[in-house]
């Protein structure tokens, strides 16, 4: 199955969760699969936001599907899904199929310290079913902490993450990693007075392993388009950094957030 397909199957699949409950007043849409990093806001408790997220580079094209569930009010599980990855190299013969999943959990401690600034922790997993010896998958177990930190400057939402990373390297003995990322997101701009139905993301992150002397970077920027208020798509460029640097690719993502009759409490 083309990366095209399973790319208008997620968005079908989305567009199809719109059949439940309206939202109430004051919830909206907020996905978080496009770029590396992740804020500090959780999705409602009880509710459920499904995204279909898709990338494009020169050799390398991949289409997710990630699913967040509010656990309670501060706290929410994730899963993200790579549905289909097709690696097409010159001279060489393409690989496709499904890559591999990240499983994870994100809590808000901190709403506001007095600084006014927001603090969140995150663990994730990634569940290697990807066949490495294609490329779609690393074959290893990776565990991933992080420390994410909401807030401000000059006028723009400030995010950073600081994380640890533990990846497999084949002998039962993880690697250390450490990771770093801060992304600047504008929710709507501004021009002549008159609010734009659009606003801005740009990141700039990297992780140092340094076992193996690996360091990839990347910086991305992207615009941020709310639809409704429970249907967001967002679409960034990412360049990689560096030698070891991501692919340059196109990435979209569209997230809807779904009513509270999918509320796994009451079933």
């Amino acid at each position: 199955m083309s990366n095209k397909t399973n790319l208008l199957a997620c968005i079908a699949i989305t567009w199809a969760s719109a059949c439940v409950a309206p939202l109430p007043a004051g919830l909206e849409a907020h996905p978080q699969g496009l770029l590396p990093s992740q804020d500090t806001s959780t999705t409602p408790s009880g509710f459920l936001e499904v995204e279909a997220i898709s990338s494009w580079g020169e050799t390398e094209q991949a289409t997710s599907v990630a699913m967040r569930y509010g656990l309670a009010e501060k706290t929410e599980l994730y899963m993200l899904q790579e549905l289909h990855r097709a690696i097409s190299i010159p001279g060489a013969d393409k690989t496709s199929g499904v890559g591999d999943a990240w499983l994870g959990m994100r809590h808000r401690l901190i709403d506001s310290d007095a600084n006014g600034t927001a603090h969140a922790f995150a663990a994730e997993v990634r569940l290697p079913h990807g066949d490495p010896s294609d490329g779609l998958g690393t074959g290893q177990l990776e565990l991933h902490l992080i420390h994410i930190r909401d807030s401000s400057w000059r006028g723009l939402d400030l995010t950073t993450n600081t994380g640890l990373k533990l990846i497999g390297d084949g002998e039962d003995r993880p690697d250390p990693a450490l990771t770093a990322s801060a992304t600047f997101t504008k929710a709507r701009l501004s021009a002549a007075g008159k609010q734009l139905p659009f606003g801005v993301i740009a990141e700039v992150g990297g992780m140092w392993q340094p076992e193996e002397n690996h360091s990839p970077a990347w910086a991305a920027l992207g615009i941020r388009i709310p639809i409704h208020p429970s249907l967001e798509l967002q679409i960034a460029r990412i360049e990689g950094i560096g030698s070891d640097g991501p692919e340059a690719a196109w990435i979209a993502d569209l997230g809807r957030l779904v009513g509270d009759a999918l509320d796994l409490r009451t079933r």
